[in-house]
């Protein structure tokens, strides 16, 4: 893969969709304009059902491609409901989504980087088992690898509003089934001397936790016989480490790795946090 989709925004008052391309062989980042973007919005053909529906077979619905910034007063005149959707705005009796409420269409407020995102994937290619898209099995991607990363803060009880410190940081890589955390180290934080003192318990705990979560998700049966049991092997097998600090200003840096084991070195840390950096944006 040449050219690579790694982020969006759209641009409300002119009208532009920016979407953030990344040349896999240059290392070239740049910006492809997209002028008055068009997105899909979706009937139903048929009767009206009488509840919500939150999926349905695309073969069940008609399709439209519509305005993305004028989508809601398009898909009312497709509806039958231009006149009264505007006259209702203008005397302030509904607000603007309202029109997505309507029964008889479905799928038509998504957002259109999230449009983007699942129509990227689809372009990639995915494995679809009974009925059901299989994301995890996409094709490999030179030099592309899956990571998510997300950081905690304290909530100081304070008056003013200011920065609230990090406490810790996780960054979980796809490639190598490894989550890697980075804590301060408090006396106030309850629980924390024994995890200290038993981090292979803490482990433990926390995938039982974890597969605790994916057995309670609610999924339909199909998707459920798919997904779970890939979910569950993967955190039976996930290696978890844990690296301490006294310091915030010390863990950001990843200076000084008091972690027992220091099974990383500062600048392999240093790098992972500028590739979870990169990571966090594009989520």
């Amino acid at each position: 893969m040449k050219d690579l989709f790694y982020n969006s925004y759209y641009d409300k008052e002119n009208d532009v969709y920016n979407l953030l391309m990344y040349n896999t062989e240059t290392g070239e980042q740049y910006v492809k304009k997209i002028q008055k973007p068009k997105v899909s919005v979706y009937t139903i053909k048929g009767e009206v059902p009488s509840y919500y529906r939150e999926t349905m077979n695309l073969k069940d619905l008609d399709e439209h491609r519509v305005s993305y910034k004028w989508r809601g007063f398009e898909l009312a005149k497709i509806l039958g409901e231009g006149d009264s959707f505007r006259r209702a705005l203008k005397e302030r009796k509904i607000k603007y989504d309202h029109i997505f409420l309507d029964r008889r269409c479905i799928g038509s407020d998504l957002p259109i980087e999230d449009l983007t995102i699942m129509s990227y994937l689809d372009s990639l290619g995915y494995e679809e088992k009974d009925g059901v898209k299989d994301y995890n099995d996409l094709p490999p991607i030179k030099n592309i690898k899956k990571g998510y990363y997300d950081i905690e803060t304290d909530v100081l009880n304070i008056d003013e509003e200011r920065l609230q410190p990090i406490i810790c940081s996780t960054y979980y890589d796809a490639h190598t089934n490894t989550a890697s955390v980075y804590s301060i180290i408090r006396d106030d934080f309850k629980g924390q001397k024994d995890i200290i003192k038993d981090e292979a318990k803490f482990t433990h705990d926390f995938k039982a936790k974890l597969i605790e979560h994916i057995n309670d998700a609610q999924m339909g049966e199909k998707a459920r016989q798919l997904l779970a049991p890939k979910f569950i092997k993967l955190v039976e097998e996930m290696k978890v480490v844990i690296y301490w600090f006294k310091e915030e200003k010390k863990m950001i840096e990843g200076k000084e790795i008091e972690n027992r084991t220091k099974q990383k070195t500062t600048e392999q840390y240093q790098n992972l946090t500028i590739r979870s950096g990169t990571t966090y944006n594009n989520k």
